[in-house]
């Protein structure tokens, strides 16, 4: 069993933390900028670039095999209100992808048109949510449930030095496998920023996380069990907006193959960018 960037396990937490190095600046001295609490998500709407690199490398029959492969995205991003109720809506108008090993880059045609609906709290958590293929079908892959997670979550009200913490399971086919992740995640707001000249908020996170999957390859059962770490830093713009940032998650994970007697280990380190377009 050959496990390739075409079948690799892209599972990738529910970090969300994320970093725009082009627009943020260092914090402000203003003492009474630096004491402002954290806003919740408002209206807006904008595109986003997500670009995702992934380094991975496996150890199978004593050789051991590193691969590259990149995956980039484009989405809009909208966010009504009504009353005091949000809606978000986020399609990917655009996906493609690369790898370096011998095999061919995993086809993302089938996300292009993929859009997610729902309603959303202030704090980005969604109480309702579908999300469906270009022709409306819904989608369960691990690419919706990216879509689902794409907003951090966030503490209303909350002040320079204030840590909250978020969990979240999830279940899905990956690759050919069945696969649970578990990821606990720590957010704490670090202060304010500027973001292209206007006040922003910077928070940290660091996260935590378990893999524990089946699967089936050519008549032989396997396994997957892993642990998953993340860190990085997210920006909120003014008026609660997402204004874009950086992930770093890495995953330490072994492929069981009983039939062949064979363990797998694998490590991935996946940097995910996600900018806010003009």
């Amino acid at each position: 069993m050959t496990i390739t960037p075409t079948t690799r396990w892209s599972l990738t937490l529910h970090t969300r933390t994320l970093l725009l190095a082009a627009v943020v600046a260092a914090p402000t001295s203003n003492r009474l900028l630096a004491q402002s609490a954290l806003p919740g998500y408002g209206p807006t709407s904008g595109r986003f670039r997500v670009d995702v690199v992934t380094k991975q490398s496996q150890v199978q029959m004593g050789q051991t095999m590193e691969f590259t492969s990149t995956n980039n995205r484009l989405m809009r991003l909208t966010v009504t209100k009504s009353g005091t109720a949000l809606s978000l809506s986020m399609t990917t108008d655009s996906a493609t992808a690369t790898a370096t090993a011998p095999a061919p880059a995993p086809d993302v045609s089938g996300l292009i048109g993929a859009t997610l609906t729902g309603g959303m709290g202030t704090d980005g958590h969604m109480a309702t949510s579908a999300v469906t293929d270009k022709a409306g079908n819904p989608m369960d892959a691990a690419a919706a449930l990216a879509m689902r997670s794409f907003l951090p979550r966030l503490k209303v009200g909350a002040l320079p030095g204030t840590s909250w913490s978020d969990t979240t399971n999830t279940k899905g086919n990956q690759n050919g496998a069945e696969v649970s992740t578990v990821a606990f995640v720590t957010y704490t707001l670090a202060g304010d920023t500027t973001v292209a000249g206007a006040r922003g908020w910077k928070l940290t996170s660091t996260s935590t996380g378990t893999i524990d999957g089946t699967g089936n390859s050519g008549g032989a059962d396997f396994t997957i069990k892993g642990t998953m770490t993340g860190q990085g830093i997210l920006i909120i713009g003014a008026g609660g907006v997402f204004a874009g940032g950086t992930t770093t998650n890495d995953i330490k994970m072994t492929v069981d193959v009983p039939m062949a007697s064979m363990q797998i280990p694998i490590t991935q380190q996946t940097t995910t960018t996600y900018s806010r377009m003009p």
